[in-house]
């Protein structure tokens, strides 16, 4: 099967979120986890980038990104400066923990 065929079957698999948080990327399956570790690590690809570094064509590349901005796990914006389009991780809110109370 071809990588991306690969990916887009994973992507399809994946139940539609309002964000991703950290923890969130080791229950990924196992083709798409290298996607979000890299986007971690440079907080944003362009189309050509995410193509390049994953072996996939650019319109893949659009593809599959899309499809994860779909299902909420990435958002996508357009530069102005040169129209590329960019993809980033869409971090979900995360609850803000408070201690528990002094005991009386």
């Amino acid at each position: 099967m071809e990588k991306f065929d690969s990916l887009r079957q994973e992507m399809e698999g994946c139940p539609p979120i309002d964000g991703i948080v950290a923890s969130d990327i080791m229950t990924l399956p196992e083709g798409l986890r290298p996607i979000f570790n890299r986007l971690v690590r440079k907080s944003a690809l362009t189309v050509v980038e995410f193509a390049s570094e994953f072996g996939l064509t650019p319109d893949q590349a659009r593809q599959l990104g899309d499809g994860l901005v779909q299902r909420g796990y990435l958002k996508s914006e357009v530069r102005e400066t040169d129209g590329e389009t960019v993809y980033r991780l869409r971090l979900a809110r995360t609850r803000q923990l408070r201690p528990p109370p002094a005991p009386a």
